[in-house]
Order: structure tokens, then sequence, then C-alpha cells
């Protein structure tokens, strides 16, 4: 008798076990239990009186276990199990798709399923990403996980007790690192494309004036040609320029370190040319990030603002890099230069971070983008500057994808241009606290 309610107490447990596994409440196995071991009093007043037989009366107990398993809590006892049977987070919906069960790493995951009351609520009214999720195709969710973007493949079973359909479980199956990879080869397939159109299109037309400008110079010698013939060539070392910047700046990033964006926006500002422009930083905060490539996209955003605030027409185009990096003299290079040097308006650039921490914004109360463009002024070659490669935004579109962030050009409060960056773990810099 001792070794009988050893093993069910081992039983028992192992059942506790898994009820707590899927944080499901522990009292119905509780009720199942006190009638299982009622028989022990039956079994101790036989031991000590001639009341009743001096037998073990335990199978009455198993018996009614057995029953009430089979037809109270058979459907729940499977549910539980199939939901503690993996590590994987998993949850559990009924035919009419409401909630019936989940794992301890599916409340991790969604702790909205740990909330009183869930239990028989719509799917969609609690994890209302996942139902979204379950009607596409492929279905794979994106989380951000400490302060990293994960990826999940959902995947769906039906279960049954015997032959009655009891619902459906849902498998969540971590696939990061498979769909950084894929995410990463479609971005260097676009990047090739992007190499494609730039080496047949716009190096063609540079070189197609260079072929005209050394035709002329052999027929006359006149040395218009020659200086027509400088400026393609000026023209395609930009384009190269660029276009090598943005295959260097799209590889992914490994490593990165926190860096004050305070004192990388100062940096990169004292490097723009920026003359009467103005710089205003809202507040600091500490950036995950590479910072050589976070200065760059810094940079590009920055001749962008000030680049667009000087011209007359919205700043809807890409800002190349800029002309003296590249050691260009072009007419249109040097004409964005004279319009700063000479005065033009004096562009207020404003940088902060975002509120709740999602990451950081670069503005200006210029002309600011036509809500039609925003969509387009990231992609390649999309430039309103005469000269201009298109390619600047571009740049800064490819270090925030490096990094993992996201990018959205909107308005600022003066109608300007404005640049969020989201997707960033940021840090507050504490009062006193070194950089």
């Amino acid at each position: 008798m001792g070794l009988t309610y050893a093993l069910a107490a081992v039983g028992y447990f192992m059942l506790l076990e898994r009820f707590l596994q899927v944080s499901y409440p522990t009292r119905p196995l509780a009720v199942l239990v006190g009638i299982t071991g009622l028989p022990v009093l039956f079994d101790l007043v036989g031991y000590a009186t001639p009341l009743l037989v001096d037998i073990t009366y335990e199978s009455i107990g198993v018996a009614v276990f057995a029953v009430g398993v089979c037809f109270v809590f058979l459907e729940r006892f499977r549910a539980i199990g199939l939901a503690g049977s993996d590590d994987d987070p998993v949850i559990i919906v009924d035919e009419h798709d409401l909630l019936r069960e989940y794992n301890a790493a599916a409340a991790d995951l969604f702790p909205s399923l740990t909330e009183t009351g869930t239990v028989g609520q719509p799917l969609w009214s609690i994890v209302p990403s996942v139902a979204e999720v379950l009607e596409t195709e492929p279905a794979v969710l994106e989380l951000d996980r400490d302060g990293s973007r994960r990826y999940y493949q959902l995947s769906e079973s039906p279960f049954a007790a015997g032959q009655t359909p009891i619902g459906r479980l849902i498998l969540f199956t971590d696939i990061t690192d498979r769909e950084r990879d894929r995410r990463e080869l479609e971005r260097q397939n676009e990047r090739l494309d992007q190499f494609a159109s730039v080496v047949s299109h716009d190096l063609r037309n540079p070189l197609q004036i260079l072929h005209g400008a050394l035709d002329g110079a052999r027929a006359t010698g006149d040395p218009e040609h020659f200086e027509r013939g400088e400026q393609a060539i000026e023209r395609m070392e930009l384009l190269i320029d660029d276009l090598l910047s943005l295959a260097r700046q799209g590889q992914p990033i490994d490593e990165t370190e926190l860096v004050s964006l305070t004192v990388l926006v100062e940096e990169c500002w004292s490097v723009v040319e920026t003359t009467d422009a103005e710089l205003v930083v809202d507040d600091d905060s500490r950036i995950a990030a590479d910072p050589a490539r976070l200065r760059q996209l810094l940079e590009n955003l920055f001749r962008n603002a000030v680049e667009h605030g000087v011209s007359d027409e919205p700043s809807v185009a890409n800002a190349p890099e800029d002309a003296v990096e590249h050691g260009s003299t072009s007419p249109a290079s040097q004409a964005r230069r004279d319009a700063v040097e000479h005065g033009g308006p004096n562009v207020t650039v404003r940088v902060g971070p975002l509120p709740d921490g999602r990451g950081f914004y670069v503005e200006d109360d210029g002309p600011g983008i036509p809500p039609e463009a925003r969509s387009d002024v990231f992609a390649s070659g999309y430039s309103t500057n005469d000269g201009g490669t298109g390619f600047g935004l571009a740049i800064v579109r490819e270090i925030a994808e490096a990094h993992g962030w996201e990018i959205a050009a909107t308005e600022s409060d003066t109608g300007g241009a404005r640049f969020e960056i989201t997707g960033v773990t940021t840090h507050t810099k504490n009062a006193g606290e070194a950089v």
C-alpha cells in the first residue's frame, strides 16, 4: 500500500508540474487528488477496526480518478499536455478561436495572455498580431524582444480527444537567423539591381557626353570640349563614389557600441558646410550603433536639410555626397556651395530622441517634403537637384536597415522635412554620467 501511494504521489506531482508550466489553476487537479486519496480513510478504518475488511481500497479512488479524467477533464488534460510538451511558445484555441491554453514560453512572449479572464476570449482580442499573421502566407511574426527584432514562424495543427475535435494548436518557431539571412539576401539582390541600373543608365549618359567631347576636341581643338569632358568625368566619379558608399553602408553590422547622440551630432555638424544654418539638439541619449555609419547617416541628413533649405525647390531630393568630399567642381555642386556661402535662408536643423526611447529624429524648418513624394525620397537615383546622384538618402536608408532600424520621412511642426529613425536601442543619459 505504501508503494502504491508513493507511485501515485509521483504521478500527481508530474501533473502538478504540467499545470504550473502552462499557468493553469491547480484547483481541478486538487479536487481529483482529494477524491482519489479519500479511500485512505477506509484503509485506516479497516486496519484499526473490525468495521471494514483489512484490504486496500485505493482501487476505488483510482476508478474515481479515471472516471473524472474521462468525463470531466479529458479535454483539459489533453490541452495542457500538448501546451506543456514543447519548449517553444504554444497557444491552443478551440474551434471558435477562443483561447484555451498556453504554456510559459507563450506567456513570456505575450504577457497579455496572463491577464485575468483571457481564457475563453477570442484570440484576436488578446494577441491581435498573431490573429492577423495567421491569415497571411507565409505566417511570419515580427516582434521586438530585449532590444532586438525576432522572427517567428507560426504553424497550426488540429488536435482532438479521440474522434472529437477540440481545437487548434499554434506553435511559434524562432526563425530569426534564417529570416535575417533571407532578408539580407533580398537587400543584396536589390543593391545588385541598383548597381546594374546605374551602370546601364546613369553612367551611360556622361560616357556619351565624354565621347562627344573627345570627338569635338579632335575635330576642332576647342577648349570648351575639354571642359565638357572634364565635367562628364567628374559626374562619373561622383556616381561611382556614391555607388561604392551605398554598397559599403548596406553591409550587415555585427558589433555596436553606445555613442552619445549629442556628441556625434555636433561632430557631424562641424564637417558639413552649413554657414548660417543653425543646429539645435533637444536632449541627449546614448544609442547602440556603429559610430562610423551613424556619422555618415547624420551627415547625409544634414546636407539634405542645408542644400534644400537654400534651394527654391522642395526638399524631395536625395542629398548627394558633398561635392568637396569627392573633389567635384561641377557647376551644380558649385552653385549649391555658393548659395550656402553667400547667405541663403537660415535653416534650423533640430535633432533629438523620440518619445518612449523608440529612436531619434532629424528635422528642419525648410520647405518640407510633399506627402506624395515621401515614399520615393529613399529610392536610389531619385533626385531633383541638377547634378545630384540621388544616392544620399538611399545611403541613409541602407545604414538604418543595416542596424535593424526603420526610417520614415514626415513633416516637422514648422512644415519642414522630418526623418524619424525607429527601432533604435537607446539609453537615457543620467545627470553627471560620463559618455
